[in-house]
């Protein structure tokens, strides 16, 4: 079989309809990574712990995106926009595992995407992928965030700020000047 697991992890799945996230099976779930080698193809697999029905079996594609929305949770969209969610224990060691786990999803996808841009003409390649994009949502925050601070006032909010990463491999910190 030329199919193998680069990376696996357990958390509770979730699957995203409408504005909510609604757990997928019975709870804990193992989920993986797998590559294809004759292929080069990537997908998502992940099955129930207690009942072992499979959950989740997404292809990674160069147009899917992995979001890290807090450190015990994390967001796969497929290319189609399906919207996935991954929920990790609260312990070192799973977040840890969790963020291996993203880090090669993303590594993933930025091959995917590396192998497409290589095979489309000049005028059609994709830009650079950025290392961490922030929404126009989490612009608002940080500047709400920055006001409160410059101005004494500090809170306590739990103000979301989403980070697309596509690639872990570089770190990238967002220093901001008061």
């Amino acid at each position: 079989m030329s199919e193998q697991s680069l990376i696996s992890t357990y958390g509770v799945v979730y699957k995203q309809t409408s504005a909510e996230y609604e757990v997928m099976g019975d709870g804990w779930a193992e989920v993986h990574l797998f590559k294809d080698n004759t292929l080069g193809s990537f997908r998502i697999m992940g099955w129930s712990v207690k009942s072992e029905d499979e959950l989740v079996n997404i292809p990674v594609t160069p147009g899917s995106n992995y979001i890290v929305r807090s450190s015990d949770f994390h967001k796969f969209t497929d290319e189609a926009g399906n919207s996935f969610g991954f929920g990790f224990y609260e312990t070192e060691d799973a977040l840890t595992q969790a963020n291996h786990f993203c880090l090669e999803v993303s590594k993933a996808i930025d091959s995917l995407r590396i192998k497409l841009d290589e095979t489309l003409p000049e005028e059609l390649k994709m830009s650079p992928v950025p290392r961490v994009s922030i929404t126009k949502k989490s612009e608002e925050a940080l500047a709400r965030i920055k006001g409160r601070i410059s101005a004494g006032r500090h809170s306590s909010d739990d103000e979301e700020v989403s980070m697309i990463v596509p690639d872990m491999s570089e770190y990238v910190f967002l220093f901001l000047s008061i």
